[in-house]
């Protein structure tokens, strides 16, 4: 179990670091890191699974303590990030997201909850897998509207830094106005 969470935790660290670096960088579309990124993230979310389902064996069900329920969120977080990223591999999600993953690893490590109850019934668990997946989407909208929100208020001020000069309103915004 902590070998497949280590595993994990390292594997979501090296395709944010891919992630950052093709994001920073002045031709982004001279490297294609979209390939690497999804081999390393399909490896990360198996270790990733193998944590929660052998976390949750030990547990006789499904354990509801914070870091367990919050590993299991991010699961679901990265595998949404996946997913997207593989249709916009330009503004890939995972820059900010698999980070946050990571440090949900190293939180259920690090900081273990003491005995927390567990859940047996197969309809229940059904309902808390619905509503972690909910709250995952939920996230991942919070936390795109923070970045769209920071780069239009850039815009509209118009002082925009480089890294949000990459992002898609950005270019949007200036195919419209650099026209005309």
């Amino acid at each position: 179990m902590a070998i497949a969470n280590a595993l994990a935790f390292l594997l979501y660290l090296c395709s944010s670091v891919i992630l950052i670096r093709r994001f920073v960088q002045k031709d982004p579309t001279s490297v294609n890191a979209s390939i690497p990124v999804g081999i390393l993230i399909i490896m990360a979310l198996l270790f990733h699974a193998t944590d929660i389902f052998f976390t949750m064996k030990n547990a006789g069900g499904w354990e509801l303590g914070l870091f367990t329920t919050f590993s299991l969120t991010t699961w679901l977080m990265a595998l949404i990030a996946l997913l997207i990223g593989m249709r916009l591999p330009n503004a890939h999600p995972g820059i900010i997201v698999y980070p946050l993953v990571a440090m949900s690893l190293m939180l259920k490590v690090e900081l273990p909850s003491p005995e927390p109850p567990s859940l047996a019934e197969p309809a229940l668990e059904w309902h808390v897998l619905l509503s972690l997946a909910a709250y995952s989407f939920f996230m991942l909208a919070a936390i795109q509207a923070i970045i769209l929100a920071i780069q239009e208020k850039q815009l509209h001020q118009r002082h925009i830094n480089g890294l949000l000069r990459k992002l898609p309103l950005y270019r949007r915004w200036n195919a419209l106005y650099s026209s005309s």
